[in-house]
């Protein structure tokens, strides 16, 4: 009985751990964010924005050594990414190649294969946005992405 038991806890723990790696959470301090996601919903200001991209293919690659290619149908633009898992909530930090004055600063979530990434919209592309603290805050975008296979 004792082997039994003993072999329960063992399947469980070993079971916690594989669904934590697997969804990002067993390293808190990392997040991996590799590989292509599309952009499946769009909120600008709280407003439904998915009709803006519904004619549109819209993907983000996250790659090696932080670089980012974001591409809309066949216009491609390249940038950089830094992630901190170890904030609640996650920040993220986009920035397109050539400078920090196109640098937005974000929170966002991983669950599964959905990324979930809320940007400041800035009122002056000169002067960056506040991070926002929450996926309501106002003055917002909300992409909603999923990694692709």
């Amino acid at each position: 009985m004792r082997k039994f038991w003993a072999m329960a806890v063992f399947t469980l723990a070993i079971t916690i751990c594989a669904t934590s790696l697997a969804t990002g959470q067993g390293d808190k301090d990392k997040v991996n964010l590799e590989g292509t996601w599309k952009l499946t919903k769009l909120k600008f200001g709280g407003k439904d924005g998915t009709d803006f991209i519904k004619d549109k293919t819209i993907t983000m690659t996250f790659g090696k050594d932080n670089k980012l290619t974001s591409k809309e149908n066949d216009k491609v633009e390249e940038g950089k990414y830094k992630v901190d898992a170890t904030k609640k909530p996650m920040t993220i930090d986009l920035s397109k190649s050539g400078g920090n004055k196109d640098e937005a600063a974000g929170i966002f979530t991983v669950e599964g294969d959905i990324l979930t990434i809320a940007l400041s919209i800035s009122p002056n592309k000169d002067m960056p946005g506040k991070r926002p603290a929450t996926f309501e805050d106002e003055g917002i975008v909300v992409l909603t992405l999923k990694k692709q296979k």
